[in-house]
C-alpha cells in the first residue's frame, strides 16, 4: 500500500466517523431509536425488523452528513465533485440529494458546464 493511499484511507474513516458522531447527535436518529422500544413492545415490529429499519436509517444519514461535510468543506459542488471525494455512486448521492432537498437542508445555486451545482441553505 503507497503513502498516498494509506492517507486517502485515513481521510475516508475519519469523515465516517465524523459523520457517524454527528448523526447520533441529531434529533431524528435518537428519536427513532427511542421509539424503537415502543414499536417493539407493541409488535408493530420485531427486533430483526427494526434492527434492519436502524441500520439502513442509520447508513443513509451518515452518508447524507458526509455528503454536508463536503458542502461546508468546498461550497458549492456537482454530483460527480461530491462522488469523487466520498466514493459514492452518483446514483447514490442524487438520492441523498433529493432527500436533502426535500428537507430544505439543499438548493441547486447554479450550473457548471451541463452539471447542477447544490449547495446547503
Amino acid at each position: 500500500m503507497s503513502p498516498n493511499q494509506k492517507s486517502e484511507e485515513n481521510i475516508d474513516t475519519k469523515a465516517i466517523l465524523d459523520a457517524s458522531m454527528a448523526v447520533f447527535k441529531e434529533e431524528r436518529t435518537r428519536w427513532l431509536i427511542g421509539i424503537g422500544e415502543h414499536l417493539l413492545r407493541t409488535g408493530k415490529l420485531t427486533e430483526e425488523q427494526f434492527n434492519e429499519l436502524l441500520d439502513k436509517v442509520l447508513k443513509d444519514e451518515i452518508e447524507r452528513e458526509q455528503i454536508s461535510q463536503v458542502f461546508r468543506d468546498k461550497g458549492s459542488s456537482t454530483i460527480e465533485q461530491i462522488s469523487k471525494i466520498t466514493k459514492f455512486s452518483s446514483k447514490a448521492i442524487l438520492k441523498h440529494l433529493i432527500a436533502l432537498k426535500k428537507l430544505n437542508l439543499v438548493n441547486i445555486v447554479g450550473e457548471s458546464g451541463d452539471d447542477y451545482l447544490y449547495a446547503l441553505i
